[in-house]
């Protein structure tokens, strides 16, 4: 299984470690750590990104149909990527609300 995952993986270079800030932000994106993905895309944001960035950037605009390919605009496409949709938290936070409201109801109109 781990075989599996781990030739999923984009290489931004074969052969060569990764260099960048966002060659790494971008394997760990594939690896499903979001967090790790979002601090590394902010160090590029902050502007802590190393020569390397540009080329590394040019690889992921096209990975990522990207028509711009700036180091800045691939990361902050990396971090609005890992973003967790509100709307799902709402949503169960509303049927957990209906759920309790339901059982509660069930509970006086039955006596328990």
């Amino acid at each position: 299984m781990a075989k599996a995952a781990k030739s999923a993986i984009i290489d931004i270079q074969p052969g060569k470690p990764a260099t960048s800030y966002l060659a790494a932000a971008f394997h760990s994106f594939q690896l499903g750590d979001s967090v790790r993905t979002r601090r590394l895309a902010q160090r590029v944001l902050q502007g802590q990104g190393t020569p390397d960035e540009a080329e590394a950037a040019k690889v992921l605009a096209t990975t990522f149909a990207m028509a711009k390919n700036q180091p800045q605009d691939v990361a902050a496409e990396l971090i609005l990527r890992t973003q967790v949709p509100i709307k799902s938290f709402a949503f169960a936070a509303l049927s957990a609300g209906i759920f309790v409201l339901l059982l509660t109801l069930a509970l006086t109109r039955y006596g328990v």
